[in-house]
């Protein structure tokens, strides 16, 4: 086809290239035996684990994919991912969604909202109800109950991102043909030069936005909520790394703020660390990163939201 006859690069760096032939022969068989599911198998997903190490350790990386394959067949991750299709955009539906969704809101992984970088935005609101009540709803559940919630917003943020990463990857071919047609019919050589830069694959990342608004010392402090948030965020590291691009906590109280620091200090790396901001109460910072018309009216910019209206109040 034209693609062949305009000589296009490949999608991936050569040593990105190398490193995936390297984890589809390393584990050939794990690979064999799973399920078609791109975004959880494909080579975007692979790649995040080579990208999230600053030092692109490509022996660390190729052990990493090993116990990355080894964590979904123990914790059988592909049967939820099978019903990402069937629940993902409903996060009431997801393994004790029924109970968290009476809540907290989310708007996850959006397909129309994206930050300054490109970044897909996500948005958790957990503290509109006063914190006795939050105490007792979210508190009912384990950690690992809370941890099976978040899971399956994993799974469903990395349908999500392949999805979109897809679509971003098709204008990028679309624009490339339309130039390859116009050369082809001026009679210009159409590979000189050529049409797309080698590496111009696609891997969207999230644009997280914690809203900190009502969170009080007494909404925080519960025996399964905090490990489980310690347990979400090794996860994250560990098994779906390279997800989050920006992580903005904002309307943050100042005591609470520090101690955020402190905690995530002590638990991911410094290069991540690096990417997380903290916004005091009040701060319009984070106008700097996300445009209005792309921040979710709830959280003070100017695009529409139904999935953020705020629940209804905890039952009297």
């Amino acid at each position: 086809g034209w693609t062949r006859e305009a000589k296009l690069p490949p999608r991936w760096s050569a040593r990105e290239r190398r490193f995936l032939a390297r984890c589809r022969e390393t584990y050939a068989a794990e690979f064999a035996a799973a399920p078609p599911y791109p975004d959880v198998y494909g080579d975007r997903r692979l790649l995040r684990v080579l990208r999230m190490d600053p030092a692109f350790d490509e022996d660390l990386a190729v052990t990493k994919v090993g116990a990355y394959l080894a964590w979904r067949q123990e914790n059988d991750a592909d049967a939820m991912r099978a019903r990402v299709p069937e629940l993902g955009a409903t996060p009431a539906k997801w393994p004790h969604g029924d109970v968290l969704h009476a809540c907290l809101r989310l708007l996850q992984c959006s397909d129309e909202y994206f930050d300054k970088n490109g970044h897909a935005v996500t948005v958790y609101q957990a503290f509109h109800w006063p914190a006795p009540a939050l105490r007792a709803q979210v508190g009912s559940l384990t950690t690992e109950e809370l941890m099976a919630f978040a899971r399956f917003g994993a799974e469903y943020n990395g349908s999500q991102m392949e999805r979109i990463s897809r679509a971003r990857e098709a204008v990028v071919l679309k624009d490339a043909r339309k130039r390859f047609d116009e050369r082809k019919k001026a009679g210009a050589p159409v590979d000189d030069p050529p049409l797309l830069n080698e590496g111009w694959g696609e891997v969207t990342q999230l644009c997280a936005i914690t809203d900190m608004a009502g969170c009080t010392f007494g909404s925080i402090m519960m025996p399964t909520l905090i490990p489980a948030v310690v347990q979400a965020t090794q996860m994250f590291l560990n098994y779906y790394p390279y997800i989050v691009g920006r992580l903005h906590i904002i309307n943050c109280q100042p005591t609470i703020a520090a101690i955020f620091r402190r905690a995530l200090a002590s638990i991911v790396p410094e290069h991540v660390v690096r990417r997380i901001t903290v916004h005091p109460i009040g701060s319009r910072d984070i106008f700097d990163q996300v445009a209005r018309e792309h921040l979710p009216v709830q959280v003070g910019g100017q695009a529409p939201c139904d999935e953020l209206i705020p629940p209804p109040p905890p039952p009297s």
